[in-house]
């Protein structure tokens, strides 16, 4: 979190455009350091202390872990001289560092804190069947993907649903566990493992054709068919050719479909944590708050759950506080690269 005051003075000590330019220069560097504003904590107030005025700017940032306090401190104390200014440098809490920016006379000119941005990507699973389900997730207030088994008999409208509510929408593509899968309708293209590469690629095709906004795809089960290169490796054009990423959902240790997704160039990234293999409140919860912890430490976290209505009452209930504490909720896309 990069949070600033601007001080300047009347004109008998008028330093206003000194701090005026350090401020949009360290802003600048901010955003192309790919550090995330959070607007809605901006703050502005006046004061006045004879023969000083000075007008006082508070604004949020989130950095990634991976960029490092180091090297954020290094590339400061080299803008700090640049403006005139000079730099010193505290740690506040174990999470929190602070570089005050200094006017000449060591008046604090510019207060920047820093705290390692907390980004959570929630993909709703296993969405088609129940709309009014599909309508409580819609109605979560934060980011969030939905994705949706082709052929179940609410995909059409849930991906309206979801789509009119600024959610973002996958293809939950089926795929052949580690089990018998069951002969209903939804699995009927499904990759299994006698479906050949040439039949993959005609079923991603057809599935994807069946839900309209998606942006993506995961997939439903698979921990057979995504262990199977040459099938992954035939559907991944094709969800590339249609311009969306890819999420796998890690349901066997030994998936190789992020892989292919990387080896096909797509953008793609890989679930972190299950909210709800429990199904029970305090399990959930619990799985819920770890995925938090992970997200602070990695700086991101792909969760994936399912709409059971104790995963979304709990989603209810911890995603305010969760936003309260500065965790970002993002779509899956935003999470997904070119690793």
């Amino acid at each position: 979190m990069v949070a600033g005051w601007l001080v300047w003075n009347s004109p008998l000590f008028n330093e206003s455009g000194r701090n005026r330019t350090a401020f949009e220069a360290i802003a600048k560097w901010a955003s192309a350091s790919g550090m995330v504003e959070n607007e809605s904590l901006r703050k502005q107030s006046s004061h006045t202390e004879f023969p000083r005025r000075w007008f006082s700017e508070e604004r949020t940032w989130w950095y990634r872990p991976s960029y490092g306090r180091t090297r954020i401190v290094r590339e400061l104390e080299k803008l700090g001289p640049a403006l005139g200014l000079s730099v010193k440098k505290e740690q506040v809490t174990p999470r929190l560092f602070q570089v005050t920016f200094l006017l000449p006379g060591g008046r604090e000119g510019l207060v920047i804190h820093f705290v390692p941005q907390a980004f959570v990507a929630i993909i709703m699973d296993d969405i088609g069947f129940n709309l009014a389900k599909t309508k409580r997730i819609a109605a979560l207030p934060v980011k969030l993907t939905g994705a949706i088994i082709p052929m179940t008999p609410r995909a059409r409208e849930s991906a309206e649903v979801l789509f009119k509510s600024g959610k973002e929408v996958f293809l939950h593509f089926p795929m052949q566990p580690i089990y018998k899968m069951p002969e209903v309708i939804e699995y009927s293209m499904a990759i299994r493992t006698e479906t050949t590469p040439a039949q993959a690629a005609e079923f991603t095709e057809k599935s994807i054709a069946m839900i309209p906004h998606i942006v993506g795809v995961n997939n439903h089960e698979g921990s057979l068919a995504t262990e199977n290169m040459a099938q992954m490796e035939a559907i991944m054009p094709v969800i590339k050719r249609h311009n969306l990423v890819f999420v796998d959902s890690g349901t066997t240790n030994n998936t190789i479909a992020w892989k292919a997704a990387h080896n096909a160039g797509l953008k793609w990234a890989k679930r972190n944590y299950f909210l709800d293999n429990v199904r029970t409140k305090p399990a959930v919860t619990e799985a819920f708050l770890k995925a938090i912890a992970m997200a602070r430490n990695r700086g991101e976290v792909v969760i994936i759950g399912h709409p059971h209505d104790v995963s979304l009452e709990v989603l209810e209930e911890q995603i305010p506080k969760a936003m309260q504490e500065g965790v970002i909720f993002v779509w899956a896309t935003q999470i997904t690269r070119v690793k």
